[in-house]
Formats: structure tokens, C-alpha cells, sequence
């Protein structure tokens, strides 16, 4: 085993079934054009969204406020508490009727 000469190299090159696929040359886009293109069309996408937004919230009417009975059910310490009273309540009617399991 000796170092190939510069012939050598070149016949094996050659002969190589890659040196088509390799060899030739393509011209492309390079991954910072790339996403160069993709930034801008997000930022156009955000624009657009943001204007139709604006005049999303201009065509809407206000939502109404929630009531009384709404805003405190949505404590789960005061759900708990009804569950726990609603239970009591039943199982005290259900024993005093003599209704058992």
C-alpha cells in the first residue's frame, strides 16, 4: 500500500457511481435567505391578525357582567360548602322518612 497518485485518483473518481451526484452544481436558496422570507411572512401574518383584531373588538358588543350567584360559584371553597349542605340535607330528609340504602 503506497499513496495513490493523482491518475489513480482521478480513474477511481470516475468510476465512482457518485461523481454525477456530487459534481454537479446547484445553485440554492441558503437556510438564512430562508428564514429571512419566513420572519417577514410571520410578521406580516401578526400585522394582519392585530388590525383584524382591532376591528374585531370594535363590532363586538360588551359581554355582561356575570350575576351575583354566577361570580360566587365560581369559589370552590363556597361549591364545596353547597355540595356538603345539599348532602346533609338529603340524607337528614331520607333518614327522618325512614329511607335507607
Amino acid at each position: 500500500m503506497d499513496i495513490l497518485t493523482s491518475s489513480e485518483i482521478n480513474r477511481l473518481v470516475e468510476q465512482s457511481e457518485l461523481v454525477y451526484k456530487y459534481n454537479s452544481e446547484i445553485n440554492r436558496e441558503s437556510a438564512y435567505e430562508i428564514l429571512t422570507c419566513k420572519i417577514k411572512i410571520a410578521h406580516q401574518i401578526e400585522n394582519q391578525e392585530k388590525l383584524n383584531e382591532g376591528k374585531k373588538k370594535s363590532q363586538n358588543p360588551p359581554s355582561r357582567s356575570k350575576s351575583v350567584v354566577e361570580s360566587i360559584s365560581e369559589n370552590t371553597m363556597v361549591r364545596q360548602l353547597g355540595r356538603t349542605v345539599l348532602r346533609e340535607l338529603t340524607r337528614g330528609l331520607l333518614g327522618a322518612l325512614g329511607i335507607k340504602k
